[in-house]
């Protein structure tokens, strides 16, 4: 029997009552707009079915079918199996979010929207098909359509929970995404408003790529993401009980303010290669774990020091600067220098950051001293970045300890770099490095070199490798580039240091293996005292 109840009617009457008050602006005495109501119920298994509230339609696709631009589609309390597409300008509106239910069936998208100006409001979809998250799989997908209101609907168990594709100026306002993939997903869309909306248990919460001009407000969302998407707006976000709270990766000209990242395993993190990459504004309005975000551009001759309370800190474009005394934890970084001189990081403690602990890019002539970095993805990594001292820290337990890349001209001196799963020291493609009286003691690998058509004249001197199970020693060149670095001098626990002490290296000519060889010439019998 259809559900023709008292109760039924009254709910009919105020949904219709709803609609019109909304659209009522639009109508004027030169502009009359003539629509209709097209009712929905799946207990009409029998027919017949011409749309009205006597005789409404069995299927939601039947409905939109029949329906032209400006109509609603009316759909009773059920659970209804379909791939709907919305392909006119129509209000698509449930009696009730809880009890009306669309089920993909995980078969595609559950709802499709193609058509401008449609709205969705107050549907349960769930079990959308599980392709790879750009084509299909969605709860709702938006496809190439603009000026679509979606709110009040949850979307659970799907790939992508509500998805826009190329898609602009478009409403997400008071949904629940739970259970998905992706929250909610943005690809080359801009100008849309994502409002109010609550994730749980995604596995992405919020996510833009190639994506501009956004407005992200007032969301609890389990993280938010930006993929090479510009000039958006974060604002009175939390993030939360996520893998990553909130990142941006290759993302210009953003604004971020009062965002909350709290209880993630990685709270912030932004990274890039090029200088709009960096170009966002972040102020300390934002919190990680209750600690203020510090994005610092264009600072010099600056001192931050225990008084900041920063949970992570990044200087941009920044020169003679020192960052000491925090604790920096649990996020991408715990410092990150983008093209920043003549700076000093002293006295910090950087641990459990999801990539480096500290971490130089395009940055020259700084110290890096008396820091302690530990259960980090890298303790310290030197990218592309020249004449830097990195001296009496304490690098343990990290992927890798210390790190240079194309980095020249660096001095590794006098740290402690101890069991490191990976390199204790590693460098990649850099010259005129020196590493002289470190300890490098029961790491993975003690010493890497990775040599390509170049890195030579690099210096590793008066240093204790202890229990490090290899050193190795990789040059991708047609040319002996090993013989061009000096080992000297160093204690090696496995050696008697009576006779020079072999270092393996595998040469890679032309696509070929050769093994090579070099010597620590004078290696000491007893280990270093500083």
């Amino acid at each position: 029997m259809m559900k023709t109840s008292f109760m039924k009617l009254l709910t009919s009457a105020i949904i219709l009552l709803f609609i019109g008050i909304a659209v009522a602006p639009s109508i004027t005495a030169n502009n009359p707009i003539l629509t209709k109501t097209i009712y929905v119920d799946d207990d009409n298994t029998s027919g017949p079915w011409d749309g009205t509230q006597e005789h409404p339609y069995q299927h939601i696709q039947d409905g939109i079918d029949n329906a032209s631009d400006g109509d609603t589609v009316l759909v009773y309390s059920g659970t209804y199996y379909e791939n709907v597409v919305v392909d006119k300008a129509v209000t698509l509106i449930s009696e009730n979010r809880d009890t009306t239910i669309i089920d993909g069936e995980r078969i595609g998208d559950v709802i499709n929207i193609t058509a401008y100006c449609v709205t969705i409001m107050g549907f349960t979809v769930r079990n959308g098909g599980e392709n790879w998250y750009w084509y299909g799989g969605a709860g709702i997908k938006v496809y190439h359509a603009d000026h679509i209101e979606i709110s009040n609907c949850n979307a659970s168990s799907n790939t992508n929970g509500i998805y826009l594709y190329s898609s602009s100026n478009n409403a997400i306002t008071n949904n629940t995404a739970s259970s998905n993939t992706h929250g909610i997903s943005l690809v080359y869309s801009s100008n849309n408003a994502i409002t109010n909306n609550t994730e749980s248990s995604n596995a992405y919460g919020i996510s833009l790529t190639y994506s501009s001009n956004n407005n992200i407000t007032n969301n609890t969302a389990d993280g938010i993401s930006l993929t090479y998407s510009s000039s958006n707006t974060l604002i009175n976000n939390v993030a939360s009980n996520s893998q990553l709270g909130i990142r941006l990766s290759s993302s210009s000209n953003n604004t971020l303010i009062n965002n909350t990242m709290t209880n993630n395993t990685y709270n912030f993190d932004l990274s890039g290669m090029k200088d709009s990459d960096f170009d966002n504004n972040i102020d300390t309005s934002n919190t990680v774990d209750g600690k203020p975000i510090y994005y610092i551009k264009h600072a010099s001759n600056r001192v931050y020091g225990s008084s900041t309370n920063a949970g992570t800190f990044y200087c941009i474009w920044c020169n003679n600067v020192t960052v000491e005394d925090r604790s920096l934890t649990k996020n991408g970084h715990g410092i990150f220098f983008w093209r920043t001189n003549n700076s000093k990081i002293k006295n910090i403690t950087a641990n459990s950051n999801n990539e480096e602990g500290i971490y130089l890019y395009y940055s020259s002539n700084n110290i890096i001293a008396n820091n302690t970095a530990s259960n980090n993805n890298c303790g310290i990594s030197i990218d592309n970045s020249n004449n830097n001292s990195i001296e009496n820290n304490t690098i343990t337990n990290n992927g890798y300890g210390i790190r240079l890349w194309d980095s020249n001209y660096n001095i590794i001196r006098e740290n402690e770099v101890d069991n490191n799963s990976g390199n204790g020291v590693a460098i990649v493609e850099g010259s005129y490095n020196t590493i002289f009286g470190n300890n490098i003691t029961g790491n993975g690998l003690g010493l890497e070199c990775y040599i390509v058509n170049s890195g030579y004249s690099n210096k590793c001197n008066y240093n204790n490798f202890i229990d490090s199970k290899l050193m190795h020693i990789i040059v991708v060149s047609p040319f002996p580039s090993l013989r061009k670095n000096n080992f000297n001098s160093n204690y090696w626990d496995n050696w008697p240091g009576i006779i020079p002490k072999p270092i393996l290296g595998t040469r890679r000519p032309y696509q070929r293996m050769l093994t090579i060889v070099a010597f620590d010439w004078c290696p000491l019998i007893y280990p270093y005292n500083w």
